[in-house]
């Protein structure tokens, strides 16, 4: 399967797909890098021609080849986390959505990467959170960036306020709410 993968990875306009069939089967011998690879390119390719399913599929076997076969890189493992999370919500599994952007938020938090647990934070709940009642979970996550943000203003920092508000629509006053919402506007602009 390796020597068939790297025969392959020679030629133009073979699916990742393919290769990352090839060199996932000879994982064990030292193609896992590039076994995982493929599969996020997979991932992608399927997200591209809206098979949203196909696409987790290619992640959590991604993810199951990182963490057998290595190489042990946990920015490289959240970043995964990120795109399967995505891909779930693309695929309408709003529970395995969250539940992903959960563990990589928590991931991101151990490495100390802001930028990974901002994109969590951010995400988590989808782009319109649907939910009739609080989630806790979301509103924790964006006070956690917040935290992390400091008091300067920031692009990053509007957005998390304006997704604060959002969040909290079932469970804090309408001035309350419009507060947030402006701040976060005025420092956008």
């Amino acid at each position: 399967h390796h020597r068939i993968g790297e025969t392959l990875e020679s030629r133009p306009g073979v699916p990742p797909a393919e290769l990352a069939h090839h060199f996932g089967a000879a994982a064990s011998i030292g193609s896992a890098e590039k076994a995982v690879r493929y599969e996020r390119l997979a991932a992608e390719r399927a997200l591209e021609e809206v098979a949203a399913e196909v696409a987790v599929s290619h992640l959590r076997k991604a993810l199951q080849l990182l963490d057998r076969f290595g190489p042990r890189d946990e920015e490289l493992r959240c970043e995964l986390i990120l795109d399967l999370a995505d891909a779930h919500d693309r695929a309408g599994e709003y529970a395995s959505r969250d539940q992903r952007f959960a563990e990589a938020a928590d991931t991101a938090r151990q490495l100390g990467n802001r930028e990974l647990f901002l994109r969590a934070a951010l995400r988590y709940g989808g782009i319109l959170p649907a939910t009739v009642s609080p989630d806790h979970q979301a509103e924790a996550l964006l006070k956690e960036a917040l935290d992390q943000l400091g008091e300067q203003d920031s692009a990053a920092r509007a957005a998390v306020l304006a997704r604060l508000a959002h969040w909290l629509h079932n469970e804090r006053s309408y001035p309350e709410r419009l507060e947030l919402s402006d701040r976060s506007l005025a420092m956008a602009r």
